[in-house]
């Protein structure tokens, strides 16, 4: 496809999450100073929030920062009260997401600008450690599909293709620090609260490589917009000739 269509006249995003985890000095030595700086932003964001506590915010944060697989949760969320976005909050890890209510990409960016302007700015010897930008999509009547198989997307074992019942993981890559992980699914291998909603499920998560690392905003923010339009190009992947004809608007 030469030009990524602008716009839908039905969009399939149920959900987008961007996430920067980090590594800065206050991380290891204060990281009640990240999480107040945090905590200070996310307020004045969300005027109308409550602010919940996940499991991992009794972690002693010496111990978070031990075990790999619990440094970059969040400790905190702020969740908006007269809308469905929310910010994630941890001493690693800073995140952003909109659920049944994508403002569009203009809006979604500027969050993402003013989350990479405050931990860039105000934290010591900051690095971002891995970016992520992920969409997750509902494909349903409304866009001309009443399960996976009407999708652009051909699966075959032997002499039999797969339509009813699939579940396909995939990785692909653009450049040395882009790479996405896709994953297509039926009903019957999501759960969840929508599950009873879900006909084709498409997740499309872009994020940096193992070992990428930042330390400067303007590289950060670029990556974004560079991950925008990969993740694009993966979802528009999945569309038939006739959903383009459809669905794209002038």
């Amino acid at each position: 496809m030469s030009q990524l269509p602008a716009k839908l006249s039905q969009d399939p995003i149920i959900q987008v999450v961007c996430q920067i985890r980090f590594e800065s000095s206050q991380s290891n030595s204060f990281p009640e100073i990240i999480m107040s700086e945090l905590g200070r932003f996310c307020q004045v964001k969300l005027p109308s929030h409550t602010k919940q506590r996940t499991p991992f915010s009794d972690m002693p944060a010496q111990l978070k920062t031990m075990q790999p697989e619990f440094k970059y949760e969040p400790s905190l969320l702020f969740k908006n009260t007269v809308g469905k976005d929310q910010y994630s909050v941890g001493s690693n890890v800073f995140g952003y997401d909109s659920a049944d209510s994508y403002p569009g990409w203009d809006m979604f960016q500027t969050r993402i600008h003013e989350m990479i302007d405050i931990l860039f700015e105000k934290f010591d010897d900051f690095s971002a450690v891995r970016l992520g930008l992920r969409y997750i999509n509902n494909f349903t009547a409304a866009h001309g599909v009443s399960n996976l198989s009407e999708l652009n997307v051909h699966t075959t074992v032997g002499e039999e293709n797969l339509t009813d019942s699939i579940n396909i993981n995939f990785r692909t890559t653009k450049s040395n620090d882009l790479t996405a992980l896709v994953r297509i699914a039926s009903p019957d291998f999501v759960d969840g609260p929508k599950k009873d909603s879900i006909l084709a499920l498409v997740d499309i998560d872009v994020s940096t490589p193992t070992g990428w690392r930042c330390i400067n905003k303007d590289v950060a923010k670029e990556w974004f917009e560079s991950a925008h339009v990969f993740e694009k190009e993966q979802f528009f992947r999945m569309f038939t000739a006739q959903m383009l004809r459809d669905l794209v608007e002038e």
